[in-house]
């Protein structure tokens, strides 16, 4: 199966008055049922049976959410009696969510089978070549939609997340992924300013820490707590403590000491410490200093 890391929303949607009755019923605003809906459809989507939302913490959404697991709770039976969800499953995903535009399917036939009714329309001849038979052919809607998501990882911090989410995998000790694809959500956090060495990580290892980190069935669970830490970081560093050369070094401190722990670097930061850049790689732009207090004096590496 290939998978995908989009599902479909119907215009409309967000003001779907089911939507309204589900919150009137679980005593709830309408923004937390909206709110709530969606989070589970992207859990659908990312089920490797599409459309399941099976297992599904309520306690976990709560978190995600900044809600109260009792609104949480109330409004997944209000949409289970308004018949929103059955048996775990999202109802209705498969007519919502169509096979032809999830998967590579005969897109190429259509479109040739398109083209030909339209010449047939023109009355154009079977020996005649249409005048515009050697440009380019449109773009399939499927194979567009691929096109713009390469285009938006190759744009994001690529390095990054990916040697990031192994690490978290290994510190939670996971010896089983929950999900196909758990590392979409590193590269999130990532392309949404977190920081690894000063916000992910150290998120994780306080979960760890308190215990938080055993009731997580996904790396979303997470994301509260790294968000938090990265609005305190961004808060810290536009704070007037912070300013012209301290800045620069509350940024480079905790990449340097992560680098001389665990040997994680991106490669956005530069060259690593000691090594020389590589061609059309910027050299490390931490101060030298700080590399010297953290790293002491290193020899560069070829």
């Amino acid at each position: 199966m290939i998978m995908v890391d989009w599902f479909r929303s119907w215009h409309g949607a967000p003001t779907d008055t089911k939507l309204t009755l589900v919150a009137r019923k679980a005593g709830v605003t309408r923004a937390l049922a909206v709110a709530t809906w969606w989070l589970l459809l992207d859990t659908a989507s990312q089920a490797e049976d599409r459309g399941s939302i099976a297992g599904t913490d309520p306690e976990v959404i709560a978190c995600a959410l900044d809600a109260d697991e009792d609104h949480i709770r109330a409004l997944m039976d209000a949409f289970e009696q308004r018949g929103m969800i059955a048996a775990g499953r999202v109802q209705k995903w498969d007519k919502r969510q169509p096979k032809r535009e999830r998967e590579n399917d005969n897109s190429a036939e259509r479109v040739r089978a398109h083209r030909e009714r339209e010449r047939q329309k023109r009355g154009v001849a079977d020996d005649v070549t249409p005048r515009n038979a050697m440009e380019r052919p449109e773009t399939p809607r499927a194979e567009q939609n691929r096109e713009e998501q390469n285009k938006a990882e190759e744009a994001a911090p690529r390095e990054g997340w990916r040697d990031v989410g192994p690490q978290i995998v290994a510190m939670l000790g996971w010896d089983q992924l929950p999900t196909p694809r758990p590392y979409s959500a590193v590269r999130q956090w990532i392309a949404d300013g977190a920081d690894p060495e000063c916000d992910i990580l150290p998120a994780i290892r306080d979960a760890i820490a308190d215990g938080r980190a055993a009731r997580a069935n996904s790396l979303n669970y997470f994301w509260p707590a790294v968000q938090e830490r990265r609005d305190r970081r961004r808060q810290a560093e536009t704070s007037e403590r912070f300013v012209g050369e301290d800045l620069r070094r509350a940024q480079w401190r905790p990449r340097l000491i992560g680098f001389r722990d665990s040997g994680f670097w991106l490669s956005e930061w530069g060259a690593k410490p000691g090594h020389q850049p590589r061609a059309g790689q910027a050299p490390c732009g931490a101060p030298a200093d700080l590399v010297s207090e953290i790293l002491g004096q290193m020899e560069a590496v070829g």
